[in-house]
């Protein structure tokens, strides 16, 4: 039997069951309402590295053997910070705005300074609860393959938590 012909690099879609199957083993899996969104230099002032602090709505999946408290921490590579009088941007980076509600997956990351890192995916909630892609530092917004934008936050958790 022939297979049909694909071209190259075409994508092949996932189903909403089958993203939903990914998105569920990531190590911590959260609703949070972002309080900062901090850049600081770091690894010996050759990076810029951002804290991201915020209050949990949902912690829809947690880490094994760590229970989490009302607030969360957690960081990823680029961002902005300011070194003296000079503001050093680097990186493709998301925008976690102050204020906002974001639906975050996030695994752990021992030794580092904030032991829990961003995965890279993350929604935006707006104010009616439907997930939204998150902005990016060149003004864009996060590019990823996801059937999920535009769906409720209430029906993907309840999904994720299957």
């Amino acid at each position: 039997m022939e297979q049909p012909d694909r071209k190259l690099g075409a994508a092949v879609s996932e189903s909403d069951d089958q993203e939903i199957d990914r998105l569920r083993r990531s190590q911590i899996i959260v609703l949070v309402r972002v309080a900062t969104a901090t850049g600081d230099i770091a690894d010996r002032a050759t990076m810029v590295r951002t804290r991201v602090d915020g209050q949990i709505d949902s912690l829809v999946k947690g880490p094994n053997g760590k229970p989490l408290g009302p607030s969360i921490e957690f960081a990823f590579d680029g961002g902005t910070a300011k070194l003296g009088d000079v503001v050093v941007t680097t990186g493709t980076f998301p925008r976690f705005t102050e204020g906002e509600q974001y639906l975050v997956f996030l695994r752990v990351q021992p030794g580092t300074a904030s032991s829990l890192v961003w995965g890279g995916i993350a929604f935006r909630v707006d104010a009616q609860g439907v997930l939204q892609r998150v902005s990016i530092g060149d003004g864009g917004e996060q590019s990823f393959r996801t059937n999920l934008v535009g769906k409720n936050v209430s029906e993907v958790i309840e999904a994720l938590e299957r």
